[in-house]
């Protein structure tokens, strides 16, 4: 039996591999997403031995925290800690960020296989993880330089770790929390899943057996166990995340601080989409909510519905909505052994594709866990800020329920027909699966030179880049791709152009770099840099205009 298991699990691995590498080799130019840049800038920072550094700079970060160097005080840690590590073997290269992208895509479909497989069996386990991989907004993410492989993967594995029959034990519980500290250091809205957590593993290990301790012994856990199950969960937690709270106290004199937290007063009328950033002013959060109901509450609206009317299309759940379709039947669905399923449903389910002695039971409660993350995110997002790739992490749940469904559905018949049960819930679940997997596969086509930001913009990156040391801080509306392909320290540009006074006091600001896309992508911006852009004074508060290129990217700088 492990062996066959050893066997799928290989052939899952070299499957991810493969496709990844297919679609990273027909696809992959350069980075396009500036939250990559700034992500792969933090790594490179990592990689050697600046610490968590940021590369790219906001007015609002230096108005908590002035000076060069800058410590990162909006990104979470883990992602530009891995992508230090590949940095450093592949070097600060565009195809590096991707490859450590892949990677947590293929150990992700490594994790689908197991938890489908602890939860329902092998053949759920197994179909599930190809559906994975052949997802094409999974794909799409598998090379982008963003968060989401990682997200997914450290969640994934927290849920595995949970049900596990062979986690019953304190081991178990150490490891999940772990892997929910780890999540927290990948994203911090991991933190509202913590109690929710808790509250299932006091649940599932108060009334169940325990697993292998080390293989040797077995440990079985009665109902007060299960408040010792909590305790050590939170205790791993803890100690994972600790080093990176002690870091926060000791910058900002607060272990949660983050920039994100004044995220719930952007997107309103007082402060228009990104704005906050642009601004050098802090504000007190609690009081702004207090003070703008009615601006929050028509920002909670906008996001709601963002959400309905993005809940069913790929780009926000990563699979066909025919197989989300599925998902949502699975809701209601009794997985169990009972003669309501017949005789087949001991196959389909057990000995046959998974292991038996009771492993349907292992999905036991995680619906409702899964339900619980989902709405209270859901809930938070609508206030902070509605992100709809935040919700991607959900993926391989649906998939696996969704092909549970299918299988108890085939179980169901079979036991009705004469007909080899297991062949037939086989031959029938992948066949289904892969239809719905074919309604969801990627476009092959490259992505277009043209597309990429930096293409365009190479030539200005150099000539600023020439101009400018590390020591100086640029002032930029594409200020990530000075920081990762220019390797310099860039902020975005302050709201308006009479705050660059504000600016130099902050920090020591040297150059103004205005590319040719400054008229579409600072939406946000007051018109006064586009008014900039456009007149192209010789000098703006002692800035002399250093060069213009043919694009209308113009660079200024102080002497």
């Amino acid at each position: 039996m492990r062996k066959q298991s050893l066997v799928v699990l290989i052939i899952v691995l070299i499957t991810a591999a493969v496709m990844w590498y297919v679609y990273y080799s027909s696809t992959f130019t350069f980075l396009a997403l500036n939250d990559a840049m700034d992500y792969a800038s933090i790594g490179r920072n990592v990689a050697r031995g600046d610490g968590f550094v940021s590369s790219y700079i906001t007015p609002l970060g230096l108005a908590n925290k002035e000076g060069l160097p800058h410590p990162d005080l909006w990104r979470a840690p883990l992602w530009p800690a891995a992508l230090g590590l590949f940095i450093r073997v592949l070097g600060a290269t565009d195809q590096a960020v991707a490859v450590a992208t892949g990677s947590f895509f293929i150990a992700g479909a490594v994790i689908v296989c197991l938890l489908g497989t602890e939860m329902f069996g092998r053949l759920v386990g197994f179909v599930s993880a190809l559906v994975y991989i052949f997802s094409a907004q999974n794909l799409v993410y598998s090379t982008s330089g963003m968060t989401e492989t990682m997200a997914l993967f450290v969640f994934l594995l927290a849920v595995y770790l949970a049900v596990a029959r062979w986690a019953r034990n304190p081991l178990g519980d150490i490891l999940a929390g772990a892997a929910m500290g780890l999540f927290y250091l990948t994203r911090y809205n991991a933190l509202l899943f913590v109690p929710l957590f808790g509250l299932f593993l006091w649940y599932r290990r108060r009334t169940e057996e325990s697993g292998e301790w080390f293989g040797s012994w077995q440990f079985k856990f009665k109902r007060s166990r299960g408040l010792w199950t909590v305790v050590r969960f939170l205790a791993a937690f803890l100690i994972i995340i600790s080093p990176w709270l002690v870091r926060n106290y000791l910058l900002m004199g607060s272990p949660l601080f983050s920039l994100q937290k004044f995220e719930p007063a952007m997107f309103t009328a007082a402060y228009p989409g990104y704005s906050m950033y642009m601004m050098l002013e802090k504000i007190n959060i609690i009081d702004f909510v207090k003070n703008h109901p009615q601006e929050v509450w028509a920002k909670v609206l906008a996001g709601w519905n963002e959400f309905r009317e993005g809940f069913f299309r790929p780009e926000m759940s990563g699979i066909s909505p025919y197989l989300l379709g599925f998902f949502l039947i699975s809701l209601v669905i009794p997985f169990k052994y009972g003669p309501a399923f017949g005789s087949a449903q001991s196959s389909a389910f057990g000995t046959a594709y998974g292991p038996a002695n009771g492993a349907v039971n292992t999905h036991r409660g995680v619906r409702v866990l899964l339900a619980a993350c989902f709405i209270i995110q859901l809930a938070a997002l609508l206030v902070i800020h509605f992100i709809s790739r935040l919700f991607f992490m959900f993926m391989p749940f649906y998939i696996i329920f969704a092909t549970a469904a299918v299988v108890w559905a085939l179980s169901f018949i079979a036991a009705r027909l004469p007909v080899k049960k297991n062949g037939f819930i086989a031959v029938f679940t992948i066949l289904i699966m892969g239809f719905f997997a074919v309604t969801n596969l990627p476009l092959w086509s490259p992505i277009k030179t043209a597309d990429t930001p930096i293409t365009g913009l190479r030539d200005s990156v150099k000539a600023i880049t020439d101009m400018s040391s590390r020591e100086q801080l640029i002032i930029s509306n594409d200020g990530h791709l000075l920081a990762w392909y220019g390797d310099r320290y860039a902020a975005k540009l302050p709201y308006r152009v009479d705050m660059i006074p504000e600016m130099e006091e902050l920090a020591p600001l040297k150059l103004i770099y205005l590319s040719s896309r400054v008229s579409w992508n600072i939406p946000e911006a007051d018109d006064s840099w586009r008014e900039l852009f456009w007149s192209k004074p010789r000098e703006i508060y002692g800035f002399k205009q250093a060069r213009v290129f043919p694009d209308g990217s113009v660079i200024y700088r102080k002497d």
